[in-house]
């Protein structure tokens, strides 16, 4: 028998398996790693944006503290830490409805927005009555320290309407 009279052609390998186009599970992966990146710019982002509200606020506080070591008006150093947390509750979500309040009602808000309440019945009555008449016995400092630990811990809850 001659090999070469045979009526048969080489055998013919197929082409390597190529990188592209991409298996389907390749594919998932891509999307998901995409989204994940999408995701994690997105919270930073949000978390730097959050944190420079919270070191605006804080040095907004230590400025009224300055303020008021200059003049010493108690009235306005309480109107200064009123209008400076109502300013940072507005701009980290809380809304408009922390505006409208004033006297106990925006000191009871204020500790409802901690998991423990910063402002104790001294610095609440501060909060609530400081800037419209003077308070005698309030600590400066203490204010000071509660306004800018509130500014730290508070978390805003959504308000539930119910029908």
């Amino acid at each position: 028998m001659n090999g070469q009279a045979l009526p048969i052609n080489d055998i013919i390998l197929p082409p390597d398996v190529g990188v592209w186009p991409l298996a389907p599970g390749w594919w998932l992966l891509l999307i998901l790693c995409i989204g994940l990146a999408i995701a994690g710019v997105w919270f930073t982002r949000r978390w730097l944006k959050q944190r420079r509200r919270k070191t605006l606020a804080q040095a907004l506080v230590a400025q009224a503290q300055k303020t008021y070591a200059s003049h010493g008006d108690l009235c306005a150093y309480c109107s200064d830490i009123n209008q400076t947390l109502k300013r940072y509750a507005r701009a980290a979500g809380a809304g408009n409805a922390p505006l409208a309040l004033t006297g106990q009602p925006w000191a009871d808000w204020l500790n409802a927005q901690v998991s423990r309440p910063v402002f104790s019945e001294a610095l609440a009555l501060a909060v609530a009555e400081g800037p419209y008449r003077p308070l005698p016995d309030l600590d400066p400092d203490q204010l000071e320290a509660a306004a800018k630990l509130w500014i730290r811990k508070a978390r805003f809850r959504q308000e539930q309407h119910h029908a």
